[in-house]
């Protein structure tokens, strides 16, 4: 994601400075024409501000996997609310606008598309750094907008996602003919595989255009389930993606859909859906 914000900030003609510490990425993956530092969040960062005019941060450095979060608390603690803490500290006197990437998953399994208003109930570890690290940044007193992302997906064909999303592996599994393995197909959905928002990475960056204050959940109010996108998927490949069952994935909710209204409120549209993004992914990908 941050890849792409960046790539679509530098066309918009904005200076654009990456800070990353490169442990799920590589400096292949930097667009041209950034300005890049190689550091932690935990680091001590405030030399970036003091040489560099800052207007704004988006911050998206966090760990992110469901599963091994469960198993590396510590870590996913240090990084994701302490990280996000220190940030804090060294933007003051600099900065005082950040714009945070938070997740769906702080709303745990939801019956109906949730609203920024509902009760918080995080079902993962993960999900828990995502509820404080947004606490922290309410009360800090920077102006901020905390955006809720729900399911991206797509990308670029010059900025690949080589992490272990769902369409990325999608892909790479059906080019090398591998079997995919759905986790769960016992959850209360219509064919009990997990329900998500899938919204395209191309709507999803738009908000980041457009100087919202407060929180807003980012998706398309629209469920698909893993198998419904697994058809969908295959509809439009030359090659079909071979499935299996698995065992469902601890902390995960059955269901995780956005209400969206008041985002969509403030002009937001969505130009892509998932039909449009998987033809045009597998096309690229050929």
């Amino acid at each position: 994601i941050g890849s792409h914000i960046c790539d679509k900030l530098l066309r918009m003609n904005y200076s654009v400075i990456i800070l990353d510490n490169l442990s799920n990425s590589s400096t292949a993956r930097l667009p041209l024409g950034c300005k890049f530092y190689q550091c932690d969040i935990r680091d001590n960062i405030e030399f970036i501000f003091k040489n560099n005019n800052i207007d704004r941060v988006i911050h998206l450095a966090a760990l992110k996997s469901v599963p091994e979060s469960e198993v590396k608390r510590d870590e996913y603690y240090s990084v994701n609310v302490l990280g996000t803490a220190n940030l804090l500290r060294y933007m003051k006197g600099y900065c005082s606008r950040i714009e945070f990437a938070s997740s769906a998953s702080v709303y745990g399994n939801t019956l109906k598309p949730a609203k920024e208003s509902d009760e918080l109930k995080p079902q993962s570890y993960y999900a828990k750094t995502k509820v404080w690290a947004e606490e922290i940044i309410r009360d800090s007193g920077f102006s901020y907008a905390i955006f809720r992302y729900f399911n991206p997906i797509g990308y670029l064909q010059h900025l690949p996602d080589t992490g272990k999303n769902v369409l990325p592996l999608m892909i790479e599994y059906v080019n090398t003919g591998k079997v995919f393995t759905i986790c769960g197909d016992n959850y209360n959905t219509e064919d009990g595989s997990c329900a998500r928002d899938y919204i395209d990475i191309r709507d999803l960056i738009t908000v980041h255009e457009m100087n919202l204050s407060g929180t807003y959940n980012v998706g398309t109010g629209k469920p698909t389930t893993v198998k419904q996108l697994v058809e969908c998927f295959n509809k439009h490949s030359p090659n079909k993606l071979a499935t299996k069952i698995g065992l469902a994935r601890l902390g995960d909710p059955a269901v995780l859909v956005a209400d969206c209204s008041k985002l969509f409120a403030k002009g937001f549209k969505i130009n892509f859906d998932l039909d449009t993004t998987l033809e045009k992914l597998l096309q690229e990908n050929a």
